[in-house]
């Protein structure tokens, strides 16, 4: 069925600009009302449709982080990107965790090849979940809509691109995924990771509380 953006959306981040103000427009349920953006390090250009912007990085150093707390037994996040390279090993989109070791902490990445890698910290030990050809260097430049479901319910982790399923992978051991640290495009897991930022931009990110059907998918990252 459709989406209730009142139930089912948890946060949204419009990185865009109002009037000659830059910063990014975050919206959240109640659950999250107090929670805010930080930024550091970053610039705004022109984003994916006219009179809207995207952030991208300056440095290693950049940052766009939220300090969402708690966690999600149900997770769907869509984020749009533009990818202008790619390093050789790690390209962050995003993590998420108090810390390493903490269970539900995550590591969603593309490598040097365009495979889409994601990393969950289980209850024991690291879940790895891959999709592979993702992102080729023809679409370098090119604005993408990728999302990740984490569906505890039925033991399942999917990846989306542009109204696509590409994979549906089996979860084995579920667990609730933290919100906690929330960052886009570099690695900042404690502060310890290497800065392993993206070469690109971020526009929009939304996060639901929810595993969101096929249907929705289909429409959300078209």
């Amino acid at each position: 069925g459709a989406i209730d953006l009142r139930n089912d959306l948890a946060a949204r981040f419009d990185f865009g600009k109002r009037g000659t103000d830059q910063f990014p427009n975050f919206a959240a349920s109640k659950r999250y009302k107090n929670c805010a953006v930080q930024t550091a390090g970053i610039e705004y250009e022109e984003g994916a449709i006219p009179d809207s912007s995207a952030i991208r990085l300056k440095s290693k150093n950049g940052e766009i982080r939220s300090n969402l707390f708690g966690s999600e037994s149900n997770l769907t996040i869509v984020l749009q990107v533009r990818i202008d390279r790619l390093r050789p090993m790690s390209n962050i989109l995003f993590t998420a965790g108090e810390n390493h070791n903490a269970p539900g902490t995550v590591l969603f990445q593309l490598i040097g090849s365009g495979d889409l890698n994601l990393r969950v910290r289980g209850k024991e030990e690291n879940q790895y979940f891959h999709a592979a050809s993702v992102i080729s260097s023809s679409q370098f430049g090119v604005w993408t809509k990728l999302g990740v479901v984490f569906d505890e319910k039925n033991r399942a982790i999917s990846f989306w691109k542009d109204g696509q399923l590409l994979k549906k992978l089996e979860w084995n051991d579920p667990v609730p995924i933290s919100l906690a640290n929330l960052s886009f495009m570099n690695g900042m897991i404690d502060r310890k990771s290497d800065r392993t930022h993206l070469y690109g931009a971020i526009q929009n990110v939304l996060i639901f509380n929810s595993a969101l059907g096929a249907e929705d998918l289909e429409s959300i990252t078209k």
